[in-house]
């Protein structure tokens, strides 16, 4: 069984443009306790793949996830979700959360061949609830 976590931290977009640069909150998304993004940024040689701010992560992991046949977890480091996405499709079952089929700019291309993420599913919404305390503690959401 996966571990999943959400950490806050901050993350600058668009390091590159002096007039787009901007440092947001953002939520790292560890899984077994490592930075998931960052792994994949070195699996796909993606160096513009960056973290989503908290309250779209959470949206995503929440409940967004039912409606979409795969979310977003990961995007452009210009700061736009949609622009070169990392989806995953997420499933749930009895007593586990499940991702699979991780894809990379489109839903055609796979980033690699994952070996499902399987969290028990009571973990997984405590982490959930946590991040969302946390953003709510942090004015981020009402």
């Amino acid at each position: 069984m996966n571990h999943l976590k959400l950490c806050p931290g901050t993350f600058t977009y668009s390091p590159e443009d002096d007039d787009l640069r901007r440092t947001l909150l953002i939520s790292r998304l560890l899984i077994d306790g490592k930075d998931f993004i960052k792994e994949v940024r070195y699996w796909t040689r993606d160096k513009y793949l960056s973290p989503l701010e908290p309250e779209i992560l959470y949206d995503m992991l929440h409940h967004e996830w039912k409606h979409m046949d795969k979310v977003f977890i990961a995007g452009c480091s210009c700061g736009q979700p949609d622009c070169d996405p990392l989806k995953v499709h997420i499933e749930e079952k009895k007593y586990t959360m499940i991702w699979s089929q991780l894809t990379h700019m489109d839903d055609h291309t796979n980033v690699f061949d994952i070996n499902p993420i399987i969290c028990d599913k009571e973990e997984y919404f405590a982490e959930l609830a946590a991040m969302r305390e946390w953003m709510l503690e942090n004015w981020i959401i009402e």
